[in-house]
């Protein structure tokens, strides 16, 4: 293979390498949605009548001996809920020191929610979502006012 073409080559795949997924997030009746895996969940909770809502409570949670605040996605019938597709070493360490009782949903168990927001509302659920600015209440605070609960 010639040089200029190796060089093509290379540069070619830095750029795939680079290049982002969007994701989708915005406001669903009033609660805000990351991604359309928690548009999913949300919307298959809000339309059989179980009692969802964002989590605001952070956890503190110890990784290569740093101190870290983890905030589940969401509390369902008073039990937290955490959406995650790949459990690396990092969200293992999250999952195995929370305090409480967590559910993990995994790229697998989603699936069932995927399909539900898809054959209710078509493939392109997502655009219900109301884009516009992230609302105080997601749990999401600034470093200063982080209140770590032991």
């Amino acid at each position: 293979m010639c040089r200029a073409r190796k060089r093509r080559s290379r540069a070619y795949k830095r750029k795939r390498v680079r290049k982002r997924v969007r994701s989708h997030n915005g406001a669903y009746k009033g609660r805000w949605c990351d991604s359309s895996w928690e548009l999913a969940f949300i919307m298959y909770h809000l339309d059989h009548g179980i009692s969802i809502r964002r989590n605001t409570k952070g956890f503190l949670y110890t990784y290569y001996g740093k101190k870290h605040l983890f905030y589940p996605y969401f509390l369902v019938n008073c039990s937290y809920v955490e959406i995650k597709g790949k459990l690396d070493r990092k969200n293992k360490a999250k999952i195995r020191q929370f305090p409480e009782q967590i559910t993990v949903i995994t790229r697998k168990e989603i699936q069932r929610y995927l399909t539900y927001a898809r054959e209710k509302h078509g493939n392109n659920f997502w655009k219900l979502l109301k884009t516009g600015n992230r609302p105080q209440y997601c749990g999401i605070q600034q470093k200063e006012e982080m209140q770590p609960t032991s």
